[in-house]
């Protein structure tokens, strides 16, 4: 009986594996859009209505600037941000200076952030690349983005 469960891939173990795997892709699904319904520089209250545009396009600035994808963190040496064709600089001691003072200034992240969930930004990535061309352009010229992703 053992046996032919291992053969039929029904042992206790794999279908506690395959259980697990089940719970976590239905879990991704279930967050996906958990923040996708609006976007970074929207708002629902309307007495802030009136600074949705200046942090619109602040929010849009930040995607153009290569330094938001580089810094402050190290990649290993044999390691790239983006592709040689790109054209693009990696960062420097100096680009890693300035991330990590930005950082500095803004002090501690918000739960959201310090804790974050890649799973429940997917939606709100989605929306961003729609609304964005900058960041889709950025995103295009990483060393990680696949050949597909090229814009």
């Amino acid at each position: 009986d053992e046996l032919v469960k291992k053969l039929t891939l029904r042992s206790d173990d794999l279908q506690a594996e395959h259980d697990l795997i089940d719970a976590q892709e239905t879990r991704k699904e279930l967050v996906r859009n958990y923040l996708a319904n609006v976007l970074p520089w929207e708002t629902k209250d309307e007495t802030r209505d009136i600074l949705v545009e200046e942090c619109h396009e602040a929010i849009k600035d930040i995607s153009k600037d290569e330094t938001t994808f580089t810094g402050p963190f190290e990649l290993p040496a044999d390691l790239r941000m983006f592709s040689e064709a790109s054209g693009k600089t990696e960062a420097t001691e100096e680009s890693r200076a300035e991330a990590i003072e930005k950082l500095e200034k803004m002090g501690a992240l918000p739960p959201l952030l310090n804790e974050f969930d890649i799973d429940a930004h997917v939606g709100l990535i989605e929306r961003l690349f729609q609304v964005d061309e900058n960041l889709v352009v950025m995103h295009s010229l990483l060393e990680s983005a696949g050949k597909t992703e090229k814009v």
